[in-house]
């Protein structure tokens, strides 16, 4: 299912200097190959019949990034739980979908490289997030994402630079581009662009990131944004 006919990314990341960020609230490593994975908590309270997190919907692209696909997979606390798919590349986000009487993760929950929790760590989900907070979005191939809106916020002592990239999933590797200009958000403020005439239309293969550079080259500001959009 590669069309999404409306989509609302939000995340959110901390920054103490002026190094241009990936707005994501947790740590993403993009996979280069498919493979059968794992995901497991640092909590035994997300399992089963835990008071935390109990089942975990995987949404992800294969390499070839044809199909929106997704796996739903049972927690078992902080032992890894492998999945069934063995294509599993490009994670678009990850959400937790059934929780007990804690209403969320009370662990970190993390999707790793391979089997049984081995060859390291593709992304997390924050205690009590319930989801991956990524300012990314994969665009199918064969498919145009059109960008409407991005929204930004900072919560600290600095203003800062809000930017949206392109970055083409193709062999031989191509740069990653800006599309569009840069949006200033105000110390302790928020900004929206509206594209609401002419989206912003980014063709897939490919990946759309959301970035922040602060002006501050100290001081910790947290920095909240999302950008929306649909597909054909």
């Amino acid at each position: 299912m590669p069309l999404q006919a409306a989509v609302n990314q939000p995340g959110y990341v901390g920054t103490s200097g002026q190094t241009t960020t990936p707005i994501r609230g947790t740590l993403y490593v993009e996979p280069s190959a498919n493979a059968q994975r794992s995901i497991g908590s640092s909590s035994a309270l997300d399992t089963a019949a835990g008071t935390g997190a109990r089942k975990v919907r995987i949404r992800y692209f294969s390499l070839d990034l044809l199909a929106l696909k997704e796996e739903v997979v049972t927690l078992n606390g902080v032992t890894p739980v492998n999945t069934v798919a063995t294509d599993i590349c490009f994670i678009q986000n990850m959400t937790v979908e059934d929780v007990g009487s804690g209403g969320g993760n009370a662990g970190t929950i993390s999707l790793f490289v391979g089997l049984a929790g081995a060859g390291g760590t593709v992304g997390t989900i924050a205690v009590g997030d319930n989801q991956t907070n990524w300012c990314h979005h994969y665009v199918a191939n064969g498919y145009t994402a059109y960008v409407t809106a991005i929204q930004g916020g900072g919560k600290g002592p600095s203003s800062g630079s809000i930017t949206i990239r392109k970055t083409p999933i193709v062999t031989p590797a191509q740069a990653e581009l800006t599309i569009a200009p840069q949006m200033r958000v105000p110390a302790g403020g928020s900004n929206t662009f509206v594209y609401a005439i002419v989206p912003l239309a980014v063709a897939g293969p490919s990946r759309i990131t959301l970035y922040v550079q602060q002006d501050a080259v100290s001081g910790a500001n947290t920095w909240y944004a999302g950008f929306s959009l649909y597909e054909n």
